[in-house]
Protein backbone atom coordinates (compact mmCIF):
# COMPACT_ATOMS: atom_id res chain seq x y z
CA UNK A 1 0.00 0.00 0.00
CA UNK A 2 1.42 3.32 -1.22
CA UNK A 3 1.89 5.57 2.15
CA UNK A 4 -0.62 7.91 2.64
CA UNK A 5 -3.30 5.99 1.15
CA UNK A 6 -5.81 3.79 2.90
CA UNK A 7 -8.08 1.33 0.70
CA UNK A 8 -12.48 1.83 1.64
CA UNK A 9 -12.35 -1.08 3.28
CA UNK A 10 -9.92 -3.16 5.91
CA UNK A 11 -10.05 -6.27 5.79
CA UNK A 12 -8.63 -6.51 9.56
CA UNK A 13 -11.15 -4.32 10.77
CA UNK A 14 -13.96 -6.37 9.38
CA UNK A 15 -12.52 -9.33 10.49
CA UNK A 16 -11.93 -8.94 13.54
CA UNK A 17 -15.43 -6.78 14.67
CA UNK A 18 -17.08 -9.72 13.32
CA UNK A 19 -15.09 -12.34 15.13
CA UNK A 20 -12.87 -14.28 12.64
CA UNK A 21 -10.03 -13.63 15.48
CA UNK A 22 -8.07 -11.03 17.42
CA UNK A 23 -5.53 -7.88 16.88
CA UNK A 24 -2.63 -8.94 17.98
CA UNK A 25 0.37 -6.24 19.29
CA UNK A 26 1.50 -5.91 15.42
CA UNK A 27 -2.03 -5.73 14.26
CA UNK A 28 -2.15 -8.37 12.11
CA UNK A 29 -4.96 -10.64 12.88
CA UNK A 30 -4.66 -13.78 14.82
CA UNK A 31 -6.49 -16.87 14.89
CA UNK A 32 -6.52 -19.58 17.75
CA UNK A 33 -6.58 -22.48 15.08
CA UNK A 34 -3.62 -20.72 12.25
CA UNK A 35 -2.04 -17.76 14.86
CA UNK A 36 -1.06 -14.83 12.51
CA UNK A 37 -0.66 -17.43 9.01
CA UNK A 38 -3.70 -16.72 7.54
CA UNK A 39 -4.88 -14.74 4.48
CA UNK A 40 -8.06 -12.59 4.98
CA UNK A 41 -11.04 -11.54 2.14
CA UNK A 42 -13.71 -9.29 1.96
CA UNK A 43 -16.92 -9.61 -0.02
CA UNK A 44 -19.50 -6.84 -0.85
CA UNK A 45 -22.67 -7.15 -0.51
CA UNK A 46 -25.99 -5.63 0.10
CA UNK A 47 -27.87 -8.86 1.70
CA UNK A 48 -29.15 -8.08 4.75
CA UNK A 49 -27.22 -10.09 6.99
CA UNK A 50 -27.11 -11.18 10.69
CA UNK A 51 -24.18 -9.29 12.22
CA UNK A 52 -21.89 -12.02 13.87
CA UNK A 53 -19.91 -10.51 17.28
CA UNK A 54 -16.73 -10.18 17.88
CA UNK A 55 -14.83 -12.74 19.99
CA UNK A 56 -14.27 -12.47 23.56
CA UNK A 57 -11.39 -10.91 24.44
CA UNK A 58 -10.29 -12.83 27.27
CA UNK A 59 -9.61 -15.53 24.18
CA UNK A 60 -6.91 -13.35 22.64
CA UNK A 61 -3.62 -15.61 22.95
CA UNK A 62 -1.82 -12.51 22.10
CA UNK A 63 0.08 -11.67 25.68
CA UNK A 64 2.38 -9.12 23.56
CA UNK A 65 5.41 -10.73 23.55
CA UNK A 66 6.25 -9.03 20.68
CA UNK A 67 8.53 -11.47 19.09
CA UNK A 68 6.20 -10.05 15.65
CA UNK A 69 8.39 -6.89 16.17
CA UNK A 70 11.93 -8.50 17.12
CA UNK A 71 11.27 -10.54 13.54
CA UNK A 72 10.67 -7.15 11.94
CA UNK A 73 13.71 -5.66 10.53
CA UNK A 74 11.58 -2.88 9.12
CA UNK A 75 10.77 -1.67 12.18
CA UNK A 76 6.90 -1.02 11.11
CA UNK A 77 5.28 -1.41 14.63
CA UNK A 78 5.90 1.24 17.50
CA UNK A 79 7.18 -1.28 20.25
CA UNK A 80 5.23 1.28 22.96
CA UNK A 81 2.68 3.20 21.51
CA UNK A 82 -0.53 1.74 20.75
CA UNK A 83 -3.83 2.74 19.04
CA UNK A 84 -7.69 2.51 19.59
CA UNK A 85 -10.47 2.50 17.08
CA UNK A 86 -14.19 1.75 18.03
CA UNK A 87 -15.54 -0.61 15.74
CA UNK A 88 -19.31 -0.84 15.99
CA UNK A 89 -19.27 -0.19 19.14
CA UNK A 90 -16.75 -2.12 20.43
CA UNK A 91 -12.61 -0.90 20.88
CA UNK A 92 -9.71 -2.75 20.11
CA UNK A 93 -6.57 -1.49 19.80
CA UNK A 94 -2.99 -2.54 18.28
CA UNK A 95 0.80 -1.61 18.31
CA UNK A 96 0.76 1.90 16.54
CA UNK A 97 1.88 1.19 12.89
CA UNK A 98 4.95 3.76 11.69
CA UNK A 99 5.30 4.71 7.81
CA UNK A 100 3.87 1.73 5.28
CA UNK A 101 7.05 2.55 3.43
CA UNK A 102 8.87 0.30 5.52
CA UNK A 103 6.99 -2.34 4.81
CA UNK A 104 7.30 -1.67 1.29
CA UNK A 105 11.01 -1.64 1.52
CA UNK A 106 11.12 -4.77 3.34
CA UNK A 107 8.45 -7.10 2.41
CA UNK A 108 8.27 -5.74 -1.03
CA UNK A 109 12.38 -7.00 -1.36
CA UNK A 110 13.96 -3.75 -1.67
CA UNK A 111 16.24 -5.09 1.17
CA UNK A 112 16.19 -7.44 3.84
CA UNK A 113 19.13 -7.92 6.15
CA UNK A 114 18.57 -6.86 9.77
CA UNK A 115 20.39 -4.52 11.60
CA UNK A 116 22.31 -7.11 13.35
CA UNK A 117 23.35 -8.54 10.05
CA UNK A 118 23.04 -12.07 11.21
CA UNK A 119 20.08 -12.67 9.40
CA UNK A 120 17.42 -11.29 6.51
CA UNK A 121 14.58 -12.02 4.89
CA UNK A 122 14.51 -13.60 1.55
CA UNK A 123 15.72 -10.86 -0.41
CA UNK A 124 19.02 -10.77 -1.76
CA UNK A 125 19.55 -6.85 -0.64
CA UNK A 126 21.22 -5.49 1.91
CA UNK A 127 20.59 -1.68 1.92
CA UNK A 128 20.06 0.80 5.10
CA UNK A 129 16.97 0.94 6.38
CA UNK A 130 16.65 4.20 7.66
CA UNK A 131 15.44 4.82 11.63
CA UNK A 132 13.09 7.92 10.84
CA UNK A 133 10.00 7.39 8.78
CA UNK A 134 10.95 10.67 6.89
CA UNK A 135 13.63 9.59 5.24
CA UNK A 136 12.04 6.57 3.62
CA UNK A 137 11.30 8.93 0.38
CA UNK A 138 15.04 9.50 0.13
CA UNK A 139 15.97 5.65 0.14
CA UNK A 140 13.07 4.62 -1.79
CA UNK A 141 14.12 6.06 -5.63
CA UNK A 142 17.98 3.93 -5.87
CA UNK A 143 16.66 0.62 -3.67
CA UNK A 144 13.65 0.71 -6.40
CA UNK A 145 16.58 0.71 -9.52
CA UNK A 146 18.27 -1.75 -7.47
CA UNK A 147 15.60 -3.81 -7.41
CA UNK A 148 14.88 -3.48 -11.10
CA UNK A 149 18.22 -4.67 -11.95
CA UNK A 150 18.37 -7.78 -10.38
CA UNK A 151 17.73 -10.93 -12.01
CA UNK A 152 13.84 -11.60 -12.68
CA UNK A 153 11.71 -13.90 -11.19
CA UNK A 154 8.65 -15.67 -11.59
CA UNK A 155 5.30 -14.68 -10.24
CA UNK A 156 4.88 -11.30 -7.99
CA UNK A 157 2.19 -9.05 -8.65
CA UNK A 158 1.74 -5.37 -10.26
CA UNK A 159 2.34 -1.97 -7.87
CA UNK A 160 1.75 1.49 -8.59
CA UNK A 161 4.88 2.30 -6.99
CA UNK A 162 6.77 0.20 -9.62
CA UNK A 163 5.09 0.72 -12.83
CA UNK A 164 4.95 -1.94 -15.84
CA UNK A 165 6.91 -4.60 -13.35
CA UNK A 166 6.63 -7.00 -10.26
CA UNK A 167 6.65 -6.84 -6.80
CA UNK A 168 7.98 -9.64 -4.88
CA UNK A 169 7.27 -10.74 -1.19
CA UNK A 170 9.90 -11.55 0.51
CA UNK A 171 8.91 -11.27 4.54
CA UNK A 172 5.94 -11.82 6.54
CA UNK A 173 7.87 -12.75 9.44
CA UNK A 174 5.40 -11.12 11.72
CA UNK A 175 2.88 -13.60 10.29
CA UNK A 176 5.09 -16.95 10.59
CA UNK A 177 6.45 -16.27 14.11
CA UNK A 178 3.00 -15.55 15.95
CA UNK A 179 1.58 -18.85 17.03
CA UNK A 180 -0.98 -19.71 19.69
CA UNK A 181 1.54 -21.64 21.63
CA UNK A 182 4.44 -19.39 22.90
CA UNK A 183 7.09 -22.10 22.79
CA UNK A 184 6.59 -22.83 19.01
CA UNK A 185 6.86 -18.90 18.90
CA UNK A 186 10.36 -19.02 20.96
CA UNK A 187 11.47 -21.87 18.47
CA UNK A 188 10.00 -20.37 15.29
CA UNK A 189 12.05 -17.22 16.45
CA UNK A 190 15.22 -19.07 16.79
CA UNK A 191 14.90 -20.76 13.89
CA UNK A 192 14.57 -17.58 11.88
CA UNK A 193 17.98 -15.86 13.08
CA UNK A 194 20.29 -18.87 13.13
CA UNK A 195 19.20 -19.32 9.78
CA UNK A 196 21.48 -17.46 8.15
CA UNK A 197 21.64 -14.67 5.25
CA UNK A 198 20.25 -15.01 1.81
CA UNK A 199 22.24 -14.56 -1.73
CA UNK A 200 21.51 -14.55 -4.81
CA UNK A 201 23.27 -16.47 -7.60
CA UNK A 202 24.07 -14.69 -11.40
CA UNK A 203 20.91 -16.54 -12.61
CA UNK A 204 18.74 -15.43 -10.30
CA UNK A 205 18.36 -18.26 -7.69
CA UNK A 206 18.84 -17.75 -4.23
CA UNK A 207 20.21 -19.89 -1.31
CA UNK A 208 21.00 -19.15 2.58
CA UNK A 209 24.43 -19.12 3.84
CA UNK A 210 26.28 -17.21 6.90
CA UNK A 211 26.60 -13.95 7.58
CA UNK A 212 30.54 -14.33 6.63
CA UNK A 213 30.35 -16.25 3.49
CA UNK A 214 27.95 -13.56 2.30
CA UNK A 215 30.17 -10.83 2.98
CA UNK A 216 32.66 -12.76 1.26
CA UNK A 217 30.51 -13.13 -1.50
CA UNK A 218 29.34 -9.73 -2.44
CA UNK A 219 33.44 -8.53 -2.32
CA UNK A 220 33.89 -10.91 -5.05
CA UNK A 221 31.40 -9.86 -7.22
CA UNK A 222 31.84 -7.48 -10.10
CA UNK A 223 31.40 -3.67 -8.63
CA UNK A 224 28.39 -3.21 -11.33
CA UNK A 225 26.54 -5.91 -9.89
CA UNK A 226 27.52 -5.65 -6.17
CA UNK A 227 25.97 -2.65 -6.60
CA UNK A 228 22.01 -3.98 -7.18
CA UNK A 229 22.63 -5.53 -3.68
CA UNK A 230 24.21 -3.10 -1.56
CA UNK A 231 25.24 0.96 -1.14
CA UNK A 232 29.03 0.76 -2.11
CA UNK A 233 31.20 3.91 -0.06
CA UNK A 234 32.48 5.79 -2.48
CA UNK A 235 36.58 6.04 -2.62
Amino acid sequence: MAAGYAPPISHRYLAVRSGIGHFGYSGNIITKEYGSAIVLASVVTDAELIPTDPLPEEENYCDECKLCLSVCSSGYVDPVEKVTLTLGGKEFSYGKRRSNSRCFLVCGGLTGLNASGKWSTWSPARFKIPEKDEDFTAALPSTIEAYLGRPKFEGGFFICLIPGSRMEYTCSNCHFVCHPDKEVRKARYKMLIESGVVIQEPDGSRRAISPEEAKEYLKSMPLERRKLYESIPEE
